[in-house]
């Protein structure tokens, strides 16, 4: 009774009210309409669905929401996060051991090397920053725990089984590359001013959990690599906005249609610059080549094969689609963490709520707008890493960010602009509409968040969890 009156005097009761019904309702129906097997099939891949478009969506909603601003410019970042990771993703599958061997005949070639040394230089260098930064037995421990896990990874990726074992030179390299990940992550916790004991916490949980990913035995290939390459993508990606918005963005911070136009502009920029990149082939024994990313869109695939399968609940799911979901839920929660239980998040909220005032109370509103656009545009960029290996519309493509943008507005207008639970929540109701009416009917798909979108707003024009203008 008593958990009812605080439900009821929730202003988004009605909403929650919906979701208690529809969950319910949607595994009855599911079942009902495929039977056990193909609906146990949906069900699954809703919840893979729903936690891709809510990490999307989360990105979008954390920019709106506390720098309030709609920025046009996700597009772009979506497609320089996934060709980030797919220039990563060659880079880690390169035939490194007889690469000193090969001439540098190229400008591409001397990048080659240097991207080759950037994971033994990045971890000395993140020794030099403990050092600077920690006491003397933090430095220790940071160090010590980073060489034993380059000496596990190499060891797991050397005594692999037969047909995806790694020799010993590669494995070294690769080795460094995934904990180079770990020593970067340190760098942008201190940039978000969490404690030391988080900091330690985190770095800590995140060896061990890319430990158990290369062990595990989830995909054929190393889904370590995959994680550390997506952690790289993200950090890239996040500091490239937070350097424009900077320059660019914080000049014409108050004309917010002058901001659409910019942030349009920036987006058609990026996608410009990145078609004239080149990445990496390996056409072992012939020289490394490099290719254009170009305009044309282009089949291309990812780390983690889609050939590659497990079973599920006795349904068989595309392993790179069950780590995309482990992925998605735990950059939602640590960012869900991060605003609701950190200084610099809760600091954040207050800008959101009224900037003069945190002003006065001596915060740092620049700051907690760049922050806010580096995790947004983050999230984006993570969203796309997670996504494009199997979802890229028709194929890889300089272009292909502009679906995630409107299906990212849709997210966001379903749970409520600038509501950070509204936005994982319609990401879970929209995929799961997805997919049960991909099931059926193929071809409409596509048009599902829009069909969400109009009844939500008939019914609830703010959003399932959206502020009354009234109240703002």
């Amino acid at each position: 009774m008593e958990l009812y009156k605080k439900l009821r005097a929730n202003r988004n009761f009605y909403s929650i009210l919906f979701l208690i019904i529809l969950f319910p309702f949607a595994i009855f129906s599911t079942y009902f309409v495929f039977g056990i097997d193909t609906g146990t099939n949906v069900l699954v891949n809703s919840v893979i669905n729903g936690a891709t478009l809510a990490l999307l969506a989360l990105g979008f909603s954390i920019i709106f929401g506390i720098a309030k601003m709609f920025k046009l410019s996700i597009g772009g970042y979506y497609v320089l996060g996934a060709f980030t990771a797919l220039w990563l993703t060659n880079v880690s599958v390169l035939n490194f051991n007889d690469l000193v061997d090969r001439p540098i005949n190229s400008s591409d070639m001397i990048f080659l090397r240097l991207i080759h040394s950037f994971p033994f230089v990045i971890f000395f260098l993140g020794i030099v920053y403990n050092y600077r930064t920690f006491n003397k037995m933090k430095t220790g421990y940071f160090v010590g725990l980073n060489g034993l896990a380059v000496a596990i990874h190499r060891s797991i990726l050397v005594n692999a089984e037969e047909g995806v074992r790694i020799l010993s030179e590669k494995a070294t390299f690769l080795a460094f590359f995934i904990v180079g990940s770990a020593v970067l992550l340190i760098l942008a916790l201190g940039y978000l001013e969490l404690s030391e004991n988080q900091v330690i916490t985190i770095f800590t949980s995140y060896h061990i959990f890319l430990l158990a990913m290369n062990a595990s035995g989830i995909s054929k290939t190393f889904a370590g690599i995959y994680f550390a390459i997506m952690i790289y993508s993200i950090l890239f990606v996040a500091s490239v906005s937070m350097l424009v918005d900077k320059i660019v963005i914080d000049k014409i911070r108050a004309n917010t249609t002058i901001v659409l136009i910019i942030t349009f502009a920036i987006a058609i920029f990026l996608q410009s610059i990145i078609a004239e990149f080149s990445f990496p082939i390996d056409r072992t024994p012939i020289l490394t080549e490099f290719e254009k990313f170009g305009i044309e869109p282009a089949f291309l695939n990812g780390l983690v094969p889609k050939r590659d399968h497990i079973q599920i609940l006795g349904v068989t799911v595309q392993s790179i689609r069950i780590i995309s979901m482990i992925g998605a839920i735990m950059l939602v929660s640590f960012t869900i963490w991060f605003i609701d239980r950190t200084p610099l998040g809760i600091a954040m909220q207050a800008v959101s709520q009224d900037e003069d005032a945190a002003w006065l109370v001596g915060i740092n509103v620049k700051k907690a707008y760049l922050v806010a656009t580096g995790i947004g545009m983050g999230l984006v960029a993570s969203a796309a890493i997670l996504i494009t290996p199997y979802e890229a519309r028709p194929y890889w493509g300089v272009y292909m960010g502009y679906f995630p943008l409107i299906t990212a507005i849709a997210v966001v207008t379903v749970g409520g602009l600038g509501s950070i639970v509204g936005s994982v929540v319609a990401g879970f109701v929209i995929g799961y509409a997805q997919t049960f009416v991909g099931q059926l009917f193929p071809e409409y798909a596509i048009v599902v968040p829009f069909i969400v979108i109009l009844i939500t707003m008939i019914i609830r024009p703010n959003g399932l969890f959206g502020i009354p203008e009234e109240e703002t």
